[in-house]
């Protein structure tokens, strides 16, 4: 390889990682006031694992009750959908949810670190 190759594979790769970097401080910002997070997980999910999706988002742990309240203005909102499904992994099995569509713009009140 010449090193003009060599040299462009770097910038690529640099603006590649740079890229990734803005990516995923986008979607840390937007896991704070919306629930556009959830369209990360796959098409069913538990509320477990959507708060694990947030937490690792924003790079902390959230209480399951302030978590849980957040997630019933959003019930409220109809933008979960309860698909009458449930997923047991070993303990009481958590019921399965769909997002709504559009449900990608709605935001919350209070950002996660209010």
């Amino acid at each position: 390889m010449t090193a003009s190759i060599c040299w462009l594979l770097l910038v690529f790769a640099s603006d590649h990682q740079a890229m990734i970097g803005l990516a995923r401080e986008r979607l840390r910002q937007k896991a704070l006031y919306s629930i556009v997070p959830a369209y990360a997980l796959s098409e069913t999910f538990t509320l477990p694992e959507l708060q694990r999706l947030h937490e690792v988002l924003i790079g902390k742990r959230l209480q399951k009750k302030s978590f849980r309240r957040r997630i019933r203005r959003i019930e409220q909102a109809e933008l979960l959908l309860d698909t009458g499904e449930k997923r047991s992994e070993g303990g009481r099995p958590a019921t399965l949810y769909r997002m709504k569509q559009a449900s990608d713009s709605y935001t919350f009140v209070r950002n996660l670190e209010d």
